[in-house]
This record gives structure tokens, C-alpha cells and sequence, in this order.
């Protein structure tokens, strides 16, 4: 006979399962120390906008109508 989950044990599944969505959630991309230079170099100075770009970010989100 099984007995009917407790609120502890409620509360442990529902940390666990919120531990592995944590996790599962993470990437991580092994790299050498030039490859993540140049990715930071990316980051920190980004490409010119363009007319795409422009019109994009004037676009009304979808939820937002």
C-alpha cells in the first residue's frame, strides 16, 4: 500500500525539480583563452545598427497589440 505524498516530500520534489530546471538551463561551451577574448571583444563593441535592426526594434511585440 502507498501512502499519500507528504507536504515535505511535496516541497522536496518541487526544489529538485527546480534544481535540474536551473541546471539544465545552463550552457557551457569550452573555449580557448583567444576565442573567449575575441567574444568578449564582440560583446563590448557591437556591430553598427542597421536598417533591419531599426525597423525591428520599431515593431510592436506581438503581445503588446
Amino acid at each position: 500500500m502507498e501512502h499519500p505524498p507528504t507536504v515535505s516530500s511535496n516541497i522536496r520534489a518541487k526544489a529538485r525539480q527546480r534544481a535540474e530546471d536551473f541546471l539544465l538551463d545552463q550552457a557551457y561551451f569550452p573555449v580557448s583563452k583567444t576565442v573567449f577574448a575575441q567574444f568578449q571583444t564582440l560583446l563590448e563593441r557591437p556591430l553598427p545598427p542597421t536598417d533591419r535592426l531599426r525597423r525591428l526594434l520599431k515593431t510592436t511585440a506581438p503581445w503588446e497589440r
